[in-house]
């Protein structure tokens, strides 16, 4: 048959009528027609459901049945066939309800010509091609439709492949549909289909087993798109085996980017045969069920990222709350420790006056003998000796006095010109500065929020130990600040020569560290040999 030919049944019972007919189509010399006449409506149906014909010319009036009762026979059991009613009524609703019931045209035999009968079979090929045409793509879009919707619904992986191979057969009428999925892309772990039992069970037996057909391996080692096995060919230990080797095939590769998810596999009906729009259908399916796969994958990683992310939180916060009542006992314990120390102190250097005073009195009353009864000069030495040490052991009580009271005995911090501790500090000092001629200067210092008694006794503890224990003819202090940031820097500097290592000095750097650590500062020494001793102590900036 050439494009333009046409295969006709006729069903006509008069066959003078009927070789009317085939007198005009034979007068279409361009237009080749093939025909095949019965004259019974039960062969007709016969002949349609055995064989293949473009155009039916259907008498109404018929042997074994009469009127639209005909045409209705005819259209249930062929309605891919298109129909043209040959009549001898000229009925006009008939021709509207066989008309709108499917058949594409009607003519009355009376009224038919040559040029009219092969144009109207034509034009009812091509519209019934047409509406096939628009019907498959009215389904096509259905069936995206409804993929799509399910893409949107199904958030767990089985169920989105098993119900997309439910809708497929629903939509399209395939024979089976199966989806794969890998596990890598060479190993299939979740095999799920619809469709024919048989064929559903036997194509799930060889992917999870591993047993690949060539047409599964051709699949996953190509990168076609998709690979057709269709009816006519003989494709090698094709996975549809021996029982299906009449219906065309097409595996599609499911993938999105680089990454192969899985392969959709679809056997069509017995009687239809793969086209170009199905294979598009089934392609824009698979993208969509490999974009699906990839978002599910995306979230199921970040979903265990948060998770992860939330069971180490939930860690750490273990960690740090253990840690914080750890740093909480132990700072409890120091408290405790610090408050015991602080009595100890304190009742210590209470206890200890008692006998020092005694001490001191002794020697008092011994010094008083001998102005009586200066017989024995080597007792006055002795006597200044210990008047030395005693004095001595008394700064060291008091130190351990004041150590024990910094914090317990402290007053608020409040705002206090320096330049008024360093006066402070020059007139309890007096008797010691004029005695030695001694010199205490300062720069202009600032306003700082301090406890200025406890910056006074800093200060002078220092300024005193520099004139007591001074190795030069005229001691030399003096006072300066400066700010870094947030802190204030104090330098106290002698003009000492050596290290200026003063006895006791352990205890009142003691007692100046505490002070300092409860302003929020630090302290330190730097001797500088020959030069003299620079005490260093910060205090935060006055906010």
């Amino acid at each position: 048959m050439t494009d333009s030919s046409l295969k006709y049944l006729m069903i006509e019972d008069n066959s003078g009528d009927a070789r009317l007919i085939q007198e005009m189509l034979l007068e279409a010399g361009g237009s080749p027609f093939i025909s095949e006449r019965v004259d019974r409506l039960s062969r007709g149906l016969e002949r349609l459901a055995s064989g293949y014909f473009d155009v039916l010319l259907l008498d109404l009036a018929l042997p074994d049945s009469q009127g639209l009762d005909t045409f209705h026979k005819v259209h249930a059991q062929s309605p891919q066939v298109p129909v043209v009613i040959l009549t001898g009524l000229d009925d006009t609703s008939i021709a509207y309800k066989a008309v709108r019931g499917g058949a594409q045209d009607y003519l009355v035999k009376s009224q038919m010509n040559t040029n009219l009968l092969i144009r109207s079979m034509y034009y009812a090929v091509e519209r019934k091609r047409a509406e096939s045409n628009i019907t498959q793509l009215n389904r096509i879009i259905e069936t995206v439709r409804n993929v799509d919707k399910l893409i949107v619904m199904e958030k767990k992986r089985d169920d989105l492949l098993q119900k997309t191979c439910d809708t497929l057969i629903d939509t399209r009428g395939y024979d089976t549909v199966m989806i794969g999925f890998l596990h890598d892309e060479n190993t299939f772990t979740t095999v799920l289909g619809s469709g024919s039992k048989d064929q559903v069970t036997s194509i799930r037996e060889h992917m999870i087993s591993g047993n690949y057909p060539s047409c599964i391996k051709n699949a996953l080692s190509r990168n076609d798109p998709f690979l057709l096995v269709d009816k006519y060919s003989k494709y090698e230990s094709c996975i549809s085996g021996n029982d299906y080797l009449d219906r065309d095939t097409v595996i599609i590769r499911i993938r999105h980017d680089d990454k192969l998810f899985g392969l959709l596999y679809v056997s069509l009906a017995i009687d239809v045969a793969i086209e170009y729009e199905e294979i598009e259908l089934l392609m824009e399916v698979a993208g969509d069920i490999g974009l699906a796969l990839h978002d599910m994958e995306v979230t199921r990683a970040r979903k265990k990222a948060q998770k992860e992310q939330q069971q180490a939180n939930n860690e750490l916060k273990q960690r740090v709350r253990k840690q914080t009542e750890k740093l909480a006992a132990v700072t409890e314990e120091l408290k405790r420790s610090t408050a015991a120390l602080e009595q100890f102190a304190y009742t210590t250097s209470h206890d200890l006056e008692e006998p020092l005073h005694m001490v001191s009195n002794t020697v008092q009353l011994i010094e008083q003998q001998y102005n009586n009864d200066r017989s024995d000069t080597d007792i006055l030495d002795l006597v200044g000796y210990t008047m030395d040490g005693t004095g001595h052991m008394q700064s060291m009580i008091n130190y351990l006095h004041d150590l024990s009271q910094v914090s317990s005995n402290g007053k608020p911090l409040e705002p206090v010109n320096c330049e008024d501790i360093v006066v402070q500090v020059c007139d309890d000092l007096k008797y010691e500065i004029e005695k030695t001629a001694a010199v205490i200067t300062n720069d202009a210092l600032p306003t700082i929020k301090i406890d200025a008694s406890q910056i006074i006794n800093l200060i002078r503890c220092r300024v005193e130990n520099a004139i007591k224990f001074s190795n030069v003819k005229k001691p030399h202090i003096h006072i300066s600040s400066e700010q870094n940031g947030a802190e204030w820097i104090f330098c106290v500097r002698d003009n000492n020569i050596g290290c200026g290592d003063y006895p006791g000095s352990g205890i009142g750097l003691a007692l100046g560290e505490k002070i300092i650590q409860r302003h929020g500062g630090r302290i330190w020494v730097e001797p500088e040999p020959g030069l003299g001793t620079m005490l260093y102590f910060t205090i935060p900036v006055m906010e």
